[in-house]
């Protein structure tokens, strides 16, 4: 009864503190950030290794098992679950909450490091940031021909446009976990083979893809030192044009 008794006699203070609580409250809330779904971050990192050919077990022995068994040193990680499918392999390290991703990033790449003895033919394992918010796109960008006429910018040409020029431009952005590119066909050439003339010169077909598959890269030959400038040597073999697959020699006299 006494703080009511109090209101009443002081009725301007206390219309003054009413009147002063409701416009700090007003001026809280527009100043406050508002979203519908807040934004939960989960430290989240994801290895990617590609080897086309292999089959989802031959991925898991000689891709996967390898790196888990590098990776589950990694500080602070929480949770990884791998899956290993035709030609790819796929690890997602989970991190503890509050972890920093860049530094998280920088152990797991420390540690992919030390993988040494992945199938020469693999690619090199790649990583990136995900998270919980990157499940759908925020941007999609549509390439198309300005003019009918234009013949020669076909689907396959706007796509390497925007494979060479805008896909790193935008990979560049910060905040940009992830870039979906996708709508053309990649070019490619089909080898098709005679199998009377293989029988012919004691060959199979495993015999041709071993070795088109060996001479079809580019290999490391170490570094050269010259006075106070070290270069990198390498070895150009990739191919180039289909004369280039037709000279490859599969089998001399005398290889076993």
């Amino acid at each position: 009864m006494k703080l009511i008794d109090h209101s009443i006699r002081n009725y301007h203070t206390v219309s003054v503190a009413i009147v002063l609580t409701a416009v700090i409250g007003m001026v809280c809330y527009n100043s406050l950030p508002r979203q519908l779904t807040p934004t939960v971050d989960k430290p989240m990192i994801e290895v990617t290794t590609n080897y086309r050919g292999l089959s989802p077990s031959e991925v898991e022995r000689n891709i996967t098992r390898r790196l888990e068994e590098v990776l589950e040193n990694v500080e602070g990680l929480k949770k990884m679950t791998s899956r290993s499918q035709h030609g790819e392999s796929s690890i997602t390290l989970e991190f503890e909450w509050g972890t920093d991703k860049k530094i998280a990033a920088i152990d797991v790449n420390n540690k992919l490091q030390q993988v040494k003895d992945l199938p020469i033919l693999a690619d090199k394992p790649s990583m990136k940031s995900i998270s919980t918010d990157n499940s759908s796109p925020i941007m999609w960008i549509i390439f198309e021909k300005p003019s009918p006429k234009m013949q020669d910018m076909n689907q396959n040409h706007m796509y390497k446009i925007g494979e060479n020029i805008v896909l790193p431009i935008l990979n560049r952005v910060e905040g940009v976990a992830d870039v979906w590119h996708f709508g053309g066909e990649d070019r490619e050439m089909r080898v098709e083979f005679d199998p009377y003339r293989l029988a012919q010169l004691h060959l199979n077909y495993n015999d041709v893809i071993k070795k088109l598959s060996g001479e079809n890269q580019n290999t490391r030959a170490g570094l050269h030192d010259e006075k106070q400038r070290e270069y990198t040597v390498r070895t150009l073999g990739e191919f180039t044009s289909a004369d280039d697959i037709l000279r490859t020699v599969i089998k001399r006299d005398g290889d076993k």
